[in-house]
């Protein structure tokens, strides 16, 4: 069996400022948008807002900074010729999610930068999107981190 680069460890959970709010028991027990089971009372509930594995640091914020109005999509398996400009396209960003208006700009064959037109919560690094135009199927791949 292959052996994981990640070694579940405690360490600190802090907010976006990087403030220190508690400790947790190790990141593999989060997924962005949980909210029960982080351990750090509070007068509004906390969400997980990022899973920092660089520095082993859960990040928690309020249920509105789960909110982006774009992000990347790497990895794209296209049905047909991949778009060469900005397209609009519906994006399915979960499973039984409606799909959401957006705009593509592609930054490659594989890759491309998607705008929605309403903030969308959760997008995870990893999780599946998939583009149509009307009932057509583009294309789908995979969130990846912005950068």
């Amino acid at each position: 069996m292959k052996q994981s680069r990640y070694t579940p460890a405690p360490g600190p959970i802090v907010d976006r400022h990087g403030t220190a709010l508690g400790e947790h028991n190790g990141l593999h027990l989060f997924t962005i948008g949980q909210r029960r089971g982080i351990g750090c009372p509070a007068a509004e509930p906390y969400y997980v807002v990022k899973l920092d594995r660089k520095h082993n640091r859960l990040v928690v914020g309020s249920k509105s900074e789960l909110l982006t109005s774009s992000c990347r999509v790497g990895n794209i398996n296209w049905i047909d010729e991949a778009p060469t400009e900005p397209i609009a396209v519906l994006t399915r960003i979960r499973y039984r999610h409606k799909e959401v208006a957006s705009t593509l700009f592609p930054l490659g064959k594989d890759s491309a930068k998607v705008r929605f037109e309403s903030p969308q919560a959760a997008i995870t690094p990893g999780q599946g999107a998939v583009f149509y135009q009307g009932d057509e199927v583009l294309g789908g791949g995979f969130f990846s981190p912005e950068g």
